[in-house]
Parts: structure tokens; C-alpha cells; sequence
């Protein structure tokens, strides 16, 4: 239950927001993402030169080429390229597919955090970026992906079999600071780890004292008029 309520506790940070439909994502996450400053003008995206100006685009077939890209190439795609991919199709009104590679993005970066170092000074930046990613974008993709539980478990339970699928490649990049101990082991555990973990949590929404937490949390958040419009 305690993953549950870590997952909806950014709505709490949201709570002195006006309760009106929340239609756009405005983070800045330096040096991947920046939302932009004026109406009608484009984000600043730094992912990946084959990604960055789809992204930029944030038009539904330009997000689902990137979407495409993933599926074939997917082993290679970094944990913030997803980010900000779900960023992107949340504000592009694709909530659906928003919430699918946000906790996707979450699944892989678990993954690689029980084989990288991050605490090694080459990679605390990353960690940093995928922390601000979490905090600053989970208040709207969780609030969105919480109007229906039943949707949110499938969801959830499917980005951890697309990680499944498609273990990170760059964990085993040989310049990059490793944990102890093997690296394919390493990754087969956190692989695990990420799957028990949406076990768990589909268990605990499965419980009628969790659900109903949920909902006056929600309902002291306005959640639903915040992020359940059509």
C-alpha cells in the first residue's frame, strides 16, 4: 500500500492548483526537456537528434512515429526520451499512451539503477533528471491515470511487460560505472523487481480500504475535475 500512496503523493503537491482542467505538462528538466514559454510556441527538447524534433513537433503522428521507433528500437532508448515522450502525449491530449511510457520510463530507470552506479559523479545528473521527471510530471500523468483504477492497473502492468521485453542495452556499455557483481544478473533482478513491484501494487488497489483512500484523496485534491476531462 505504501507504493500506491507514493504514486499519488505528488497530488498533494498540486493541491493549491485553481481545480480546473490541467491540459498541458510546463516542466523545465535541464537539459532534456523545457516547456514552452508562450502559447502556440515549441518546447526545447534535448533527447536525441533522431527524437528532438518529433518531440519538439508534439503532433499525434509525429509522437507516434517516435512511438514506432520504440517498439524497433527499443533497447536503446533512454529512460528521459520516454519522459518526455509522455510529456509530450499528455499535452497532445493521448493520456492513454502519457501514462504508459511515464511508468515505463520509471520501470526501465528502476531497472538500470540495480546495475549502474548512480551515485558515480558521470551519472547523479541523470538521476537528478529522472527524480525531477517523476515529481514534477507524476502530479498530472498519475492524476490522469487514476479516474479509473481498472485502467491504471492494465496500464501499469503493461509497461512493465514492455520493459521486460525490451531489457536497456546500455547497461552493459563498459565505460559506464557498474554496481558490484554481474551485470546480466544485476538486470535479471531488477527486471523482477519492477514486475513484483506491479504485482504488488495491483494487489493493493484490489483492496476496498485502499480504493476508497484513494478516492478522498483525490477528492480533497479535486483530482477529477483536474485531470478526468474528455
Amino acid at each position: 500500500m505504501r507504493r500506491i500512496f507514493a504514486l499519488l503523493l505528488p497530488l498533494a503537491l498540486s493541491t493549491a492548483l485553481a481545480a480546473q482542467p490541467i491540459k498541458r505538462i510546463d516542466i523545465d528538466v535541464a537539459p532534456y526537456y523545457s516547456s514552452a514559454q508562450s502559447s502556440g510556441a515549441a518546447p526545447t527538447v534535448s533527447v536525441g537528434s533522431s527524437f528532438n524534433s518529433l518531440l519538439r513537433a508534439g503532433d499525434a503522428q509525429s509522437l507516434r512515429t517516435v512511438i514506432n521507433r520504440l517498439q524497433t528500437q527499443g533497447a536503446a532508448i533512454t529512460p528521459m526520451t520516454m519522459m518526455v515522450l509522455a510529456i509530450r502525449l499528455y499535452d497532445a491530449g493521448l493520456r492513454d499512451e502519457a501514462a504508459f511510457w511515464f511508468y515505463a520510463a520509471k520501470d526501465r530507470f528502476t531497472t538500470a539503477t540495480r546495475v549502474l552506479n548512480f551515485k558515480a559523479s558521470s551519472l547523479v545528473p541523470v538521476n537528478e533528471a529522472m527524480g525531477a521527471f517523476v515529481t514534477l510530471a507524476g502530479p498530472a500523468i498519475n492524476g490522469y491515470a487514476f479516474c479509473d483504477v481498472k485502467k491504471q492497473i492494465t496500464i501499469r502492468n503493461r509497461a512493465a511487460e514492455w520493459v521486460t521485453a525490451h531489457p536497456y542495452e546500455a547497461v552493459f556499455v563498459p565505460s559506464l560505472p557498474a554496481l558490484a557483481g554481474d551485470r546480466k544478473t544485476n538486470l535479471a533482478k531488477g527486471v523482477a523487481e519492477i514486475q513484483q513491484q506491479a504485482r504488488d501494487e495491483a494487489a493493493a488497489l484490489a483492496n476496498p480500504k485502499t480504493l476508497e483512500k484513494i478516492a478522498l484523496e483525490r477528492k480533497r485534491n479535486s483530482a477529477d475535475a483536474k485531470f478526468c476531462w474528455k
